[in-house]
């Protein structure tokens, strides 16, 4: 990192941004509303962003919900892991920030101990879909990105339910939709 002397003040340039670490905000809030794993409800998910030139990003995002139902009898588990990686555009070339298209795969692997018809068999997940969002970086990295999305996720073997997401995508019969995400993290 260099200076740069402008009318008598020394000014430290900025350093680029190549990395963003984000979460989802709204999954915290869900943690805290059901009182997290003792509620028995937790769900997380974290997101890297990599930023390749100033058009293109590459995203990864993992995640992990976690319910327990004690009123059922026997008692109901639901455990599902997500593995979403993303081509993120933008084509204001911003680099990380702003306005961007992505488009996404997910795969992801659902257990739940209560469906009669699967027992404790695991449920394969695979879909694709895009994503449109907004992201703000401040001078001290801090980021807040919010963004709305539609895809679709097959479960393999089919189900006749749909599980619902750790990255808050309501998954049905024509289609998963995320009304709104909104990502809180770092740049660096």
């Amino acid at each position: 990192m260099g200076s740069l002397l402008v009318s008598g003040i020394i000014c430290e340039e900025q350093k680029e941004q190549k990395y963003t670490l984000q979460t989802n905000s709204l999954n915290f809030l869900y943690n805290i509303i059901f009182l997290g794993i003792p509620g028995g409800y937790f769900q997380i998910d974290l997101e890297g962003q990599y930023k390749i030139n100033e058009i293109v990003n590459m995203s990864l995002t993992t995640g992990y919900l976690y319910r327990h139902y004690p009123n059922y009898e026997p008692h109901y588990y639901v455990n599902h892991f997500l593995l979403k990686p993303m081509f993120i555009f933008r084509l204001n070339k911003t680099g990380l920030k702003g306005f961007y298209l992505g488009i996404y795969s997910n795969m992801g692997l659902y257990t739940d101990t209560h469906m009669k018809q699967y027992g404790d068999k695991a449920v394969f997940l695979l879909g694709a879909g895009f994503d449109a969002g907004y992201k703000w970086i401040y001078k001290n990295g801090f980021t807040i990105q919010l963004s709305t999305g539609f895809g679709k996720t097959l479960c393999f073997p089919e189900a006749n339910y749909y599980p619902t997401s750790p990255d808050l995508r309501f998954l049905g019969n024509y289609g998963d939709l995320q009304i709104i995400n909104l990502k809180l993290g770092y740049s660096f």
